[in-house]
């Protein structure tokens, strides 16, 4: 229902639009070594924004929302969803795992 009140490409344009920003975020800083997107939260939470805005529209009968709301909201579910995932601690959790494995052959 929500794919075909706003269209697939809608929704595609908006998670590449965030996926990009997300990834620029991460260059400026410099921390391509240490944090990665977490691409499956990324697309969950893109479903989540469009479906909570066509519950409001719906509910509400408005044809557009408020583009401060709009960004506040996203930004919500951003730091909400933990979509940066450290690659520190997938090595120190792979590496857990290379040393449970080590310790069976000894």
């Amino acid at each position: 229902m929500v794919v075909r009140y706003f269209g697939e490409d809608v929704i595609k344009d908006r998670f590449k639009y965030m996926y990009d920003k997300m990834t620029e975020y991460i260059n400026v800083r410099k921390l391509n070594a240490t944090l990665v997107i977490n691409t499956s939260i990324l697309h969950q939470m893109i479903m989540n924004y469009f479906t909570d805005v066509y519950r409001l529209k719906e509910f509400h009968h408005i044809a557009n929302i408020n583009k401060t709301k709009i960004n506040a909201y996203e930004l919500y579910l951003l730091l909400r969803k933990n979509l940066f995932r450290y690659v520190l601690l997938k090595l120190i959790h792979r590496l857990y795992f290379v040393m449970k494995d080590l310790q069976l052959l000894f």
